[in-house]
Order: C-alpha cells, then structure tokens, then sequence
C-alpha cells in the first residue's frame, strides 16, 4: 500500500509571488528539471477558473475578515500552503477521474476544517514527475491571521492521522506515513528552491532597473560645460553630434540625475541580497540531491525485500503442495516399509520440487538442499527419470529442427 504525503510550507509576504509564479507556472524554472513544458496543459485549479494574483486574493480575504485598523505585520505568515500527494505506484493505478477525486476530496475536506472563504487557492500539477495538489490557505480565525494557533503541532498530527483515514474511507488504497519519520519530503525542497530562485529573479529585475539610471548619470556627469548659458555635450547613439540646451536644463537633469545615490545603495543592498540568496538556493539544491539519493537507496532496499518474499512465497508453496501429494498419496504408502515410504515421499517430493521450480532445481547444488538423506533413494530415482524425459523432450525436438531444415 502506498503512503500518503500532506507537508505544510509556510509562506510570508516576501514569498507570495514566487509561489504564484511556481504554481501557476509563469516563469520558467531553473531549478525544477522535473517540470515537463509538454504537459502543462494537464494542470489546473479546484477553485479558480483563470490564473489570479496571489498577493490581491490573500489581502481580500484578510480585508473581508479583519477585525480593528492594526496593519499585518511585515513577518506574518499569510499563507499555509499544504501539498498533497503519494508515489507513482498509487497515481498509477487511477484512472484520470479518479485522480480528480483524490485531489477534490482532499481540497474539500481542508475546505470545510479551515473554512472555504479561507481557501486562496489549490492548484493540482500534472507536468511533474508525481502529480500533487498546492493547497494555499490563509490561516484566518476570529477577524485575524493565526497560523501558529491553527497549525499548531496537535493539528498537524491531525492531518497525519485522519486525513489519510478520510481518504481510506473513500476506497483510496493509501495509508499514513511511517511515525517519527525524519525524512523531509523531496518535493518540499523543490518548492523552497523553486521559490527562493523566483525572488532571485526578481531583485536582477531591479537591479537592471537601477543600473540603467546609474548609467544614465555617468553619462550626465561627462557632460562638458561650455559657460552658465549653454553648453554642448556628444551623444554617441547614431554616430558623432552635437546638441545643445540651457544651463537650467542642465542643472535639473544633473539634481534629477544626483538623485540616483539612494538607488545605487538600494543596488549595494539587492546584491548582497542576491548572493544570500545564491547561497540558501545552491543549500537546497544539495539538500535535495542528497534526498534522491535517499530515496533510490530505498527503491533498491524495498526492490531486495520484495524478491526475498517472493521466494518464501514460493517455498511456502512448495511446502504446501509436498503435504498435499502425501496426503493424497498416503494410502498407497500405509502398506510400505519405512524405507520405502521415504522413498516413496523423496519421489513425490522430487516431481513437487520440478513442478514449482523448473528443470534448474534438478541440478546438483539446488537439489541437494531440499532433499533430505532418507529420502534420497526414491529422490534420485526420480530425478533421472525427469531428467531423461527432458533429454528425450529435446532430442525429439533435434530431430523435428534438422527435418526442417533438410525440407527448406
């Protein structure tokens, strides 16, 4: 059976547009080589028919809620974002609309635990390796925002515990994840790199912006002063020219142009803000690595597990059929000698062991392990009985292939 998986990711002002931007997939990724361009169609959102703006979506549903004229904070969690999901051996086994249901149940019942009114957003992703549902809500209660309160470590239990009990009762063959578990959620630290990565965009945006006016007042500066009424500067656009203006002009576009310091130390303050983030970004990206490898490890280890049962089931099997021919043998054997009855079972035990293993089985090194001392008389008995059936199995289809071809 597979696990269900429901992480909650906190999400401050700062980080809203990163997130629209992820979810509703406006920028290419740099840092999610997961996301498929080819199956974006396949997305969509269980609340929205047209893609929104985050930031206005969540300050209406904090304004039509809010009680008493004190401002958020700056710090303020706005948005507990819950990502649904489980592995591709469950989402395998569904059918597409039966994929929806799994996303709309669990939306529905967030939906009616932490309001609908409160419900920004739940954006499901099909263009990525494992399809998973975005579910942002804005943690309102009582006109104000309460995140800590409402997520809360009792309720996050909540959600491992019956969330997973809810959706079993649906008839979704999926369980909760294993208790105590430190492993972090693969797709948690995609989302957090994803979005650190959009806000490292931005601030290049703005620092495009600022030294665009920084270059603006360098070439303001080279301008060469001829007297206090006029003065005559090259402009190098369209080739060498000449223009000339009035020194009031001049004064005003040299203030204006002076008025670019605060810029120039708002750009000192992105960069080292770029680089932080440069920083936590490559801190993910490692982390995340280090998860896949995690998780390959234990592809392989449940892989071995699975091969291991499949040959106890097929030893219990054997065992099974083995007490099954004696018993249905035992009559013919009540009449025998103790050494004729082993044998007699080493017989029986001999054709069980072909029938349930192949041919292979009758090998020297495989046989020997299942056939015990006092059984081995019959048991060797038998094995050269079938292993002259299948010498004679393939002479005669020799003899048809060389007749075949003597016709061709």
């Amino acid at each position: 059976m597979s696990f269900v998986v429901a992480r909650m990711v906190k999400i401050k002002s700062h980080d809203v547009k990163g997130i629209q931007f992820h979810n509703q997939r406006e920028k290419e990724s740099r840092t999610n080589p997961d996301i498929d361009p080819a199956n974006r169609h396949l997305n969509y959102d269980l609340v929205n028919a047209e893609k929104i703006d985050y930031n206005k979506r969540v300050k209406e549903i904090i304004g039509s809620q809010k009680i008493g004229e004190r401002k958020t904070r700056k710090d303020a969690v706005l948005v507990n974002e819950l990502l649904i999901t489980s592995d591709t051996v469950f989402f395998d086994k569904l059918t597409p609309d039966k994929q929806k249901q799994f996303f709309e149940e669990s939306c529905t019942l967030f939906s009616e635990r932490y309001g609908k009114q409160n419900v920004a957003y739940a954006t499901v992703h099909n263009d990525e390796r494992t399809p998973h549902l975005h579910l942002g809500i804005v943690p309102m209660r009582d006109g104000k925002l309460q995140g800590k309160n409402i997520f809360n470590r009792q309720e996050l239990l909540w959600i491992q515990d019956e969330f997973p009990k809810h959706m079993q009762k649906l008839g979704f063959d999926i369980e909760r994840g294993e208790k105590g578990s430190k492993r972090e959620h693969i797709e948690t630290q995609k989302f957090k790199a994803n979005t650190l990565d959009q806000q490292v965009k931005d601030l290049e945006t703005k620092l495009q912006d600022v030294t665009k006016v920084y270059e603006v007042e360098q070439q303001v500066d080279s301008i060469p002063v001829k007297d206090k009424r006029d003065l005559k500067a090259k402009m190098g656009l369209n080739g060498a020219r000449t223009i000339e203006i009035s020194s009031e002009d001049y004064e005003t576009i040299k203030s204006l142009a002076k008025g670019s310091e605060g810029l120039k130390r708002e750009n000192k303050g992105l960069l080292r803000k770029v680089e932080k983030l440069e920083v936590r970004i490559d801190m993910l990206n490692e982390r995340n690595s280090t998860l896949v490898e995690q998780k390959k490890r234990l592809m392989d280890e449940n892989r071995q597990l699975k091969q291991a049962i499949n040959t106890y089931e097929k030893l219990v099997d054997y065992l099974k059929m083995t007490l099954e021919a004696i018993k249905f043998n035992a009559t013919k054997g009540l009449g025998m000698a103790k050494e004729k009855m082993q044998a007699y079972v080493g017989h029986v035990r001999t054709g069980v062991l072909e029938q349930t293993f192949g041919p292979d089985v009758l090998k020297k090194e495989q046989f020997d392990q299942y056939i015990p001392d006092d059984e081995r008389p019959g048991a060797e008995g038998m094995r050269e009985t079938l292993q002259q059936k299948r010498e004679q199995e393939k002479s005669i289809n020799r003899g048809k292939k060389q007749e075949l071809d003597l016709e061709r």
